[in-house]
């Protein structure tokens, strides 16, 4: 199979000039979370919802005032549209956008971890998710800030991080996109108090964290380490979402993301 029978033609694209609210509304129109950067025609680099999610934590405030071109990253590689599909595979999993460009350098697509998951589904080993389960989850919790889970996803190079209460017990998840997509960035909360000092009085203003437990997804798509790896796949690409977490018993035993099936695939070539 060649990348030309998945390429994604129909791509929106941005400029370094535009805000990240418009980068926001282009993912809730669109259902993406992956944009191509445009500088007068020629590709510059590409946001996503993490680029959008680290911002939250960089600036703590509204988002409207940080153009793309500030936190746009250059993490994008181009590739042929005669490349075989599984020779790529490794660049989807490592790579924050993958373009697909002919021999002129002309820009043609994406090719998104969606698009060869899709493609390559029935290449998956039937197996139980036991055996490429991530066992050592980073995990969250719900009374913890969104600019705390974005420092540990940013840290451990993860989008995906359940959320616990006591003993590993799973109560909902977060991810970059429900950062991304989060309303913080727009109306964040601001709390005004008076301060005392030899000087004076003077107002404060500051901004409240949003908390993890308010952008969280609950409840969560779970999964018993028993379940078949090609089920599995069926129900990240139906959902639309981008992990299963595994549990037993309501406790955590492990997380499945699409990464992780992208290397399973990988293992079988």
């Amino acid at each position: 199979m060649k990348v030309s029978d998945v390429v994604n033609r129909n791509v929106i694209s941005v400029s370094p000039n535009e805000d990240l609210a418009h980068v926001r509304r282009l993912f809730l129109r669109y259902g993406i979370t992956k944009i191509p950067v445009f500088d007068e025609g020629l590709l510059v680099g590409a946001v996503t919802e993490m680029e959008v999610a680290k911002a939250y934590e960089l600036t703590r405030g509204p988002i409207e005032t940080v153009k793309v071109g500030e936190v746009m990253t250059d993490d994008v590689v181009a590739v042929s549209p005669g490349d075989e599909l599984e020779a790529v595979i490794p660049e989807a999993i490592k790579r924050a956008l993958v373009v697909v460009t002919d021999k002129n350098g002309e820009f043609l697509g994406i090719l998104t971890k969606t698009d060869i998951l899709r493609a390559k589904q029935k290449d998956l080993p039937a197996v139980p998710l036991s055996g490429v389960v991530t066992p050592k989850v980073k995990t969250v919790r719900p009374d913890q800030s969104i600019f705390r889970a974005v420092k540990i996803m940013k840290e451990n190079k993860v989008k995906h991080l359940p959320v616990v209460e006591g003993r590993d017990k799973v109560i909902g998840i977060v991810s970059a996109k429900d950062i991304a997509l989060s309303t913080f960035g727009l109306r964040p909360k601001k709390v005004t108090f008076i301060r005392h000092s030899a000087g004076g009085m003077r107002k404060v203003v500051k901004i409240v964290p949003q908390t993890v437990g308010g952008v969280m997804r609950t409840p969560v798509d779970t999964a018993s380490p028993r379940l078949n790896v090609r089920k599995a796949a069926t129900r990240l690409l139906n959902k639309n979402i981008g992990s299963i977490v595994v549990t037993e018993s309501s406790r955590l035993r492990g997380i499945v993301t699409k990464t992780d099936l992208l290397h399973t695939v990988k293992k079988e070539q």
